[in-house]
Formats: C-alpha cells, sequence, structure tokens
C-alpha cells in the first residue's frame, strides 16, 4: 500500500432482496493511534442498518457510534473512538474494526463509504499528530428479485398431479 492510515469497507454480494448482508470495515497501517473518527454513508433506499458487531479495538462498542434511529439519520453511522488506555494502538493489516448488517431493499449495486459527513474523517497518532487517510470503498450487490421468480413478484408454484378415478383424493404441493 501507501503507507497511508487506510479505511477499507469489504464488498459482499447477495442472491435476493431481503436478504441480510454484513459488510466489514477494516484497516491498513493502523500505527499508535490514539483516536479516530468518521462516518460510514450508505444508500438507505437499497440498504436498511439492523447491527453492527465484531468489534476489533478495546473501546470500539456501539457506545461510540451514532447509529441510525439512535442519533444519526438513516444512511448514516458515525463514530468516534479513543484508545481507553491513551497509549496508542497498532493492529496488523486488515484488522476488522465492525461489520455492519443490513438487510437489502432492492436489486443491483449500493456504495457503502467511510466519509467524512456529518462526522469529519479525523485519526490522530499517539504523538497527537493528524494522520492522512485513504478510504476504499465497499459495494452490496443483490443479484435477484425477491427471492421467488426472480422478477420480484410473489409466485405460488403448485405441482401437477395425477390420480386414478374420479373421486380419488388428491394433494398438491404449493
Amino acid at each position: 500500500g501507501t503507507g497511508d492510515f487506510t479505511f477499507n469497507v469489504s464488498s459482499e454480494t447477495v442472491a435476493n432482496v431481503g436478504d441480510q448482508v454484513c459488510v466489514d470495515v477494516t484497516v491498513d497501517n493502523f500505527t499508535n493511534v490514539l483516536a479516530a473518527q468518521f462516518s460510514i454513508d450508505y444508500d438507505a433506499s437499497s440498504l436498511e442498518y439492523v447491527s453492527v458487531g465484531n468489534f476489533g479495538l478495546s473501546g470500539l462498542n456501539e457506545n461510540v457510534m451514532g447509529l441510525p434511529g439512535g442519533g444519526t439519520n438513516a444512511g448514516d453511522i458515525t463514530v468516534a473512538w479513543t484508545d481507553p488506555t491513551l497509549g496508542g494502538v497498532t493492529v496488523s493489516d486488515g484488522t476488522v474494526l465492525f461489520e455492519i448488517c443490513f438487510t437489502t431493499l432492492s436489486s443491483g449495486t449500493s456504495t457503502v463509504a467511510v466519509t467524512g459527513s456529518p462526522t469529519a474523517i479525523q485519526v490522530i497518532d499517539s504523538g497527537s499528530n493528524i494522520v492522512s487517510t485513504v478510504q476504499n470503498d465497499g459495494t452490496v450487490t443483490v443479484n435477484g428479485g425477491g427471492g421467488g421468480g426472480g422478477t420480484g413478484d410473489f409466485t405460488f408454484n403448485v405441482s401437477s398431479e395425477t390420480v386414478a378415478n374420479v373421486g380419488d383424493q388428491v394433494c398438491v404441493d404449493v
């Protein structure tokens, strides 16, 4: 890489609208970091926020995040983390900071991005220096429609059955 502190959002693909999908927010060149603040933006018409989890840093949890329905609008997640030891933290490249889970609302591809709005991107090292950052967006791709026929239409599939005589009972699978 460039040697710059880098935020990465994973790209994920699911089969159908209504499926749950989780994207990872990972970092590279996370060296002696004392504090980090940033925003995650996503298209609220395509993705519905479900949860955050799989936290990879001490002190990083829902309490240091602005989450949709609990402080931010749909489409925005904010993070303001400080190392609880105040000594600076170093983690290996590819470390997952956290994952965000969504329910997909429409087919196609939408972007999940680390941005500076509404919370500005700022990373500070243990020497109180502001660290330059690079952001690599992720995407969520929904291949199919509404989970059945692929057209998005609700579809019943009824089996065909054959009986020997008029008056016999018959069952069909729906």
